[in-house]
Formats: C-alpha cells, sequence, structure tokens
C-alpha cells in the first residue's frame, strides 16, 4: 500500500526526484506499522485492565526515543512482538519491584541520564545520521527530553506506581541505547564519514 502512494505521488508533475521515492516509502510503511503496532498494544494492554500504566510508559518512551533512536527490528511483527515484551516488562518490573525502583530512583534515574547523554543518537539504516549538526540536535532534544522526564519522576508528581514504571521504562530506553552502540560498534562512526 505505501509503494503504491509513493508512486502515485511520483507521478505528482511537481515531484520528479526518483531517489525520494524509497524513503517515502519506508516513512509511510513506518506510519502504517506503528499505526497497528499502536492499535494491538492498547487492545492488549486494554483487555489486561492496564491501559492507563501502559500509556505513561508509552509517553516517556515514545518522546525520548523519537530522538534518541534505538532498537528497530527487521519486519512490523517482530518490532510488535519486541513492543510487546518491552512495556510488558517495564508495567511489571515497575508494579513488583516498585519500592526499590522508587526509594533508589536518583541513581537509577541519574545513571540511565548518563548512558542516554552518552549514547544517543543511536541511528537507523533509513535515516541515518549524516552531518554533526544534526547528531547534536538530536543528542541535545533527546537529553533534555529525558532530563524533563527525569525531574517530573523523581520529585513525586505521579503516584508511586506510575513513576516506578516511568523510571523502570527510561532505564529500559538507556539499556537498549547501551546494548544497540555495543552491537552496532562504530555505526554512527560510518555515517558521518559516509
Amino acid at each position: 500500500m505505501s509503494d503504491h502512494i509513493a508512486k502515485n505521488i511520483n507521478k505528482h508533475p511537481n515531484f520528479n526526484q526518483m531517489d525520494k521515492m524509497e524513503q517515502m516509502s519506508y516513512a509511510l510503511q513506518s506510519l502504517f506499522g506503528e499505526f497497528i503496532k499502536l492499535v494491538v498494544l492498547v487492545i492488549l494492554f486494554l483487555l489486561v485492565g492496564q491501559l492507563p500504566l501502559f500509556l505513561i510508559s508509552f509517553l516517556i518512551l515514545a518522546s525520548i526515543r523519537a530522538f534518541a533512536g534505538g532498537y528497530h527490528a527487521s519486519t512490523v511483527f517482530s518490532c510488535l512482538i519486541f513492543s510487546i515484551g518491552f512495556f510488558i516488562i517495564a508495567i511489571q518490573a515497575g508494579v513488583y519491584f516498585q519500592t526499590f525502583v522508587v526509594n533508589y530512583r536518583y541513581p537509577i534515574l541519574g545513571s540511565s541520564l548518563l548512558i542516554i547523554a552518552l549514547k544517543a543518537p543511536i541511528p537507523s539504516a533509513y535515516r541515518p545520521i549524516t552531518d554533526m549538526k544534526r547528531y547534536y540536535r538530536l543528542k541535545s532534544v533527546s537529553i533534555t527530553i529525558a532530563l524533563f522526564w527525569c525531574l517530573l519522576l523523581s520529585e513525586g508528581y505521579l503516584d508511586s506506581t506510575k513513576s516506578s514504571i516511568g523510571i523502570v521504562t527510561i532505564s529500559l530506553q538507556a539499556m537498549q541505547l547501551l546494548i544497540r552502540n555495543i552491537k552496532k560498534g562504530e555505526l554512527l562512526c560510518r555515517h558521518l564519514k559516509n
């Protein structure tokens, strides 16, 4: 469907850049995939009675991940499975280890923020970082958003269960960046050299 839409846009007389069609197709596939994934996740967490907890975790993750990057699955299905696992772990760990997470929120959030500051952004194959200006913009925005959430969660603006889930979500995102960075090695350097 996304290829069909991209081809129709490409037929427009004002659009004559063939190399942009692949990027447009990828963007449309991503939008459709993300929409389907979000609908499935909302239905799933609604059915198990944890929709408000999922929404807190999703909001925090989506706002940081949009700029920091992270793991990118190769198919929509594997992305859905990874996302379901991520949110189940974030919610269950936040609930079951709530006392520990809340009591140790400062070192957990501090170390997570440090990892995000050092390791973000992680580029994807379809959205490479090709210049330092964009790299530093993504890094500064991801740090700013993560800092905002860290301050909000550490100062008790949410109840302890939601705060705990938010803290676990940020720490899982930080771990994802750390693992992805180690796994890909010099991924960013290769993109900047090209």
